[in-house]
C-alpha cells in the first residue's frame, strides 16, 4: 500500500545529511508561516487560547525542530568506542541508521505538538513516514496535512486523516517502526499488531499521575503551579496532575490556595474565560460528567460549549474519581499521614507517566523520587520537564515505553549499529583450534 514510500527510501535520499536538514528547515519555516492558521484550528478543536496554543503546541514544536537542526550532524557521526584487548589491532565504532518506513499515530489532546515533534524526529533520523492524525481534532489534522503536502512529496511523508476505514487501512501495513501516542486500550491493540509483525515500537500512554505535597512548602506558589499544570488544556494532558496527595495537616490550606489560584487564572466563572479551553467532544464531556455524578457534586458545565469548570474534590482512595484516569478538569485531593504508606500504595497501582513532588526536604524528595515507579516528573513544579530537550520523555509499564525529545528522539527513530573493524596484521593464532593447549594462555590474559 505504501510501496511508493519504500521505493523513495531505497533510493537513499533520506540518508543524506543535507536532505534531512533541509527537510527540517522547510518544516520549521512552513509552521512559522502558518502559525495563525494553526492557532485558529486549535481553538476550533479544543478551545485553546492563542497563548496556550503558542506555548504548548507551536513553540514547543519549533523548539524541538531547532534542536534537531542544530545537533543533527553531531548525532549522525560515527562514534568511536574502546576496543578490548582480545581484539588487538582493531577499531570499534557505532552509528545510527534509519528504521525505514515509520508509522506515527498522534492523539487529539495536543494534536499539533504530538504530530509534528515525532514527525520531525523521524525526518531527522532519515526515515520515510506515515502520519495518522486524529479524527477527533479535524481542524488541526487539516492544517497539518496542508503544511506537509506543501513542502514534502507523498512518497516521503504521507498524511492519513479520518476515522472510518482509515485506521484499518493504516494498520493493515507492515512497518519498520511504530510510534504511538494515546490511551492504554488503543495502545495495547497497536502493540499487539506490532508484535505480530515483529515491529519495533514506542508507546507513549498516560495514567493517573500523582502530585505529592509535603507540609514545609510555599503553598501559594505550589498551588499556582499545580493549577496551571492540571487545568492546562482543560486537564486533557497525558502528564497532567491526576490527583493530589497532601499531608493531612496541610490539607485545608492547600485547597484554599488552589481555589484562590483558579480564580486568579480563570476568574470567578472559568467557563466564560477566554484562556480556559473546552472538552474535545460530547463523548468525553459525558464521561467526565458521569464521574462528577458518581461523586455527588454539583456540576458546573455547559453541554452546548463542551466546557466543564475546574472541580476540586475532597476524595479518598475509594472515590469514583480514583477509578480511572480523569483526563479532564476534575482534581481529587487525598490527605495522608505517612509517606511510607503512600509509597507502598502507589507501587501497588499501575505505573503513571509522571510524578510531581512539592517539598523543601531533600530526604523526602529523595525517598519519594527513588522509591516510586513512574515515567518522569518534576520537583516543585508540574509538566515543565517536557520543555527540556535534554530530558528524555517517556513512560514505564502501563504508561508506555520508549523515549523521545531532543537526542532521544533521534535515537528512538533510528537503529544503532555496532562495528568492529579489524586489521589483517597481525594474525592472532591463539583463537584457532590447535594441537597445543592454549587454555593457560587465555587464562593469563583474561585474569
Amino acid at each position: 500500500m505504501y510501496e511508493d514510500l519504500r521505493i523513495f527510501y531505497k533510493d537513499g535520499k533520506t540518508k543524506d545529511y543535507e536532505f534531512r536538514k533541509n527537510a527540517l528547515i522547510s518544516l520549521r519555516d512552513k509552521i512559522i508561516e502558518k502559525r495563525d492558521l494553526i492557532n485558529i484550528a486549535l481553538y476550533k478543536d479544543l478551545g485553546k487560547s492563542e497563548f496556550e496554543s503558542e506555548m504548548s503546541e507551536i513553540a514547543f514544536s519549533l523548539m524541538e525542530i531547532n534542536y534537531l537542526i542544530k545537533n543533527l550532524k553531531k548525532f549522525m557521526k560515527k562514534k568511536k568506542v574502546r576496543t578490548s584487548i582480545i581484539n588487538f589491532h582493531s577499531k570499534s565504532y557505532t552509528f545510527f541508521e534509519p528504521h525505514g518506513l515509520v508509522l506515527i499515530i498522534s492523539p487529539w489532546n495536543y494534536p499539533f505538538n504530538l504530530s509534528i515533534v515525532p514527525l520531525a524526529a523521524s525526518i531527522a533520523a532519515g526515515n520515510v513516514s506515515v502520519l495518522k492524525t486524529s479524527s477527533s481534532s479535524p481542524n488541526t489534522s487539516k492544517i497539518i496535512k496542508e503544511i506537509v503536502e506543501e513542502i514534502f512529496e507523498e512518497d516521503f511523508v504521507k498524511i492519513e486523516v479520518g476515522a472510518s476505514g482509515v485506521n484499518e487501512k493504516v494498520m493493515s501495513e507492515k512497518y519498520d517502526f511504530i510510534f504511538f501516542t494515546g490511551g492504554e486500550e488503543t495502545g495495547r491493540k497497536v502493540y499487539k499488531k506490532a508484535a505480530e509483525d515483529l515491529t519495533e515500537i514506542a508507546l507513549e500512554l498516560g495514567g493517573k499521575s500523582p502530585c505529592i505535597v509535603d507540609s514545609d512548602i510555599d503553598f501559594e506558589i505550589a498551588a499556582q503551579r499545580i493549577v496551571w499544570g492540571k487545568f492546562l488544556n482543560c486537564g486533557q494532558t497525558c502528564v497532567s496532575v491526576d490527583y493530589i496527595l497532601v499531608k493531612e495537616d496541610s490539607y485545608e490550606q492547600l485547597i484554599l490556595e488552589i481555589n484562590k489560584a483558579i480564580v486568579k487564572f480563570y476568574g470567578e466563572n472559568p467557563i466564560d474565560c477566554k484562556n480556559y479551553g473546552k472538552i474535545i467532544n460530547e463523548k468525553e464531556y459525558n464521561r467526565l460528567v458521569n464521574i462528577l455524578i458518581k461523586e455527588k457534586v454539583d456540576i458546573e458545565g455547559s453541554r452546548e460549549s463542551l466546557k466543564i469548570a475546574p472541580h476540586i474534590l475532597k476524595a479518598n482512595w475509594d472515590s469514583p474519581s480514583m477509578k480511572e484516569e480523569i483526563f479532564g478538569p476534575i482534581l481529587p485531593i487525598i490527605k495522608y499521614k505517612n509517606i511510607d504508606r503512600v509509597i507502598e500504595v502507589l507501587n501497588s497501582k499501575k505505573t503513571p507517566l509522571a510524578l510531581y513532588i512539592f517539598s523543601k526536604d531533600k530526604n523526602f524528595i529523595k525517598k519519594v523520587s527513588e522509591n516510586v515507579k513512574y515515567g518522569g516528573g518534576c520537583v516543585n513544579d508540574t509538566i515543565t520537564h517536557l520543555s527540556n530537550s535534554n530530558l528524555p520523555f517517556g513512560g514505564s509499564g502501563e504508561s508506555g515505553f520508549g523515549r523521545y525529545h531532543g537526542k532521544s528522539s533521534f535515537e528512538t527513530f533510528s537503529r544503532q549499529k555496532s562495528i568492529l573493524d579489524k586489521s589483517y596484521f597481525p594474525e592472532i593464532l591463539l583463537r584457532y583450534p590447535s594441537k597445543s593447549n592454549n587454555v593457560s594462555i587465555i587464562k593469563k590474559i583474561m585474569k
